[in-house]
């Protein structure tokens, strides 16, 4: 054996111990292994155990809800808060003036195209009709008279006529004249009175269409939002505006012809100061006062009878240098009219702007007449004649010519 096999021989034996050495460490490990493996298990079934629920478990699975199907009506209630806004809202007025006698709704009752609202009285309007179909029956009589005046008339003229072909000689032509003539005047009475009856039916008619706006109907399907009157409240016909805004107007006419503008104003004017119980907002003025053109026609009435008495009295005082004769013409106008007043007193007329407008034109020629007379006297006078035939001479000469004069005026 040489030193190569030796070495292969070493080599050789070095595995084997080694492999032999391995397989005595295999059984150990295993041990250990298997040891530690029952510890685990022991210390894994020591530790308590949570219960996962079973929803969880078969969470993944989808759960469906199977009801059978029943036939129902479906419906529900819903109370809402909400504020009702109209889509469209108007103001009724009535077309005539009147008062309130019913009102058949409220505030928030529902109402349909057509419905009566409220009903007005007009006693104005009802009066009329009265008078009117009273009116109208007179005339369907005087129609039913001047039928029976036209026939007579008629047959009588027929007959005249009939008579004067028959016997030419036996009806005077005169008579057969006024025969026919007479039949003409009670054909054209009857024409007349069936125009009557016409006019007659046409104001019944015309009243009558009046009081059918006597009913404030609803225009459209709606709801009573607001209501501005009550029963026995006057309303009027239309809207009224003073200086743009929305008022209530009331005419008040004097009744009478005894009755005086001025006095009539004035207590209206003092009631409407001490009204009772009036709201600060409600303002009340009279907003046309008829009163205030007689009492210009007054003012200037008395401002032309003392600028015309003034300028005549320095006129004759200078150029005639007499007082008298200036006291004279200073007493002429009122007098003259204070015997217009006694007048129009004795025949129950009432004085009128006409009336003190030609007042105020009068005094003119009341004062030019009263210069012309009082010329002439003084005339007389410087003549040397006493001063009564003198007044009297003077008046009669110029009588005449100052009523020429004043006739002749415009």
């Amino acid at each position: 054996m040489n030193a190569s096999d030796q070495c292969k021989s070493n080599t050789i034996f070095s595995r084997l111990i080694r492999l032999k050495a391995g397989k005595r460490g295999w059984p150990i490990k295993t041990s250990a292994l298997f040891g530690l493996t029952i510890a685990g298990t022991v210390i894994w079934a020591s530790i308590p155990k949570v219960s996962v629920p079973e929803r969880a478990q078969t969470s993944h699975q989808p759960t469906v809800a199977v009801v059978r199907a029943q036939a129902k009506t479906l419906s529900d209630f819903i109370t809402l808060q909400a504020e009702f806004r109209p889509y469209q809202e108007i103001r009724l007025h009535a077309k005539v003036s009147g008062y309130v006698s019913a009102i058949n709704v409220d505030i928030g009752d529902h109402v349909t195209q057509g419905q009566v609202l409220a009903t007005l009285e007009i006693p104005e309007l009802e009066d009329g009709l009265n008078k009117a179909e009273a009116a109208w029956r007179e005339s369907q009589q005087a129609v039913i008279k001047a039928e029976a005046d036209y026939r007579d008339a008629d047959l009588e003229y027929q007959r005249l006529a009939e008579v004067a072909k028959q016997h030419v000689n036996l009806v005077a032509q005169q008579q057969l004249d006024n025969t026919a003539a007479k039949d003409e005047a009670k054909r054209g009475s009857l024409g007349m009175a069936k125009e009557h009856v016409a006019e007659c039916r046409a104001e019944v008619g015309r009243i009558n269409s009046l009081l059918a706006y006597s009913k404030i109907t609803v225009p459209f399907n709606g709801v009573i939002t607001n209501r501005y009157a009550d029963l026995g409240s006057l309303i009027q016909a239309g809207i009224v505006r003073i200086d743009g805004q929305r008022s209530v107007y009331l005419p008040v006419l004097k009744s009478g012809s005894d009755a005086n503008t001025i006095s009539v104003v004035e207590g209206i004017k003092q009631a409407v100061s001490h009204l009772l119980d009036v709201p600060k907002q409600l303002v009340t003025k009279v907003v046309f006062d008829q009163s205030v053109f007689v009492k210009t026609a007054i003012e200037n009435l008395i401002h032309e009878g003392l600028l015309g008495l003034v300028l005549t009295g320095i006129m004759i005082l200078v150029f005639l240098g007499n007082f008298r004769a200036t006291l004279a013409v200073f007493l002429a106008i009122p007098l003259s009219a204070l015997a217009t007043f006694i007048v129009l007193s004795f025949g129950n007329s009432s004085i009128n702007s006409m009336i003190l407008g030609g007042l105020a034109l009068v005094f003119s020629r009341l004062i030019d007449n009263s210069v012309v007379v009082l010329e002439n006297i003084f005339r007389h006078i410087e003549l040397g004649e006493p001063p009564e035939v003198a007044a009297e001479k003077g008046g009669k000469e110029a009588a005449l010519p100052v009523l020429a004069a004043t006739l002749t005026t415009r």
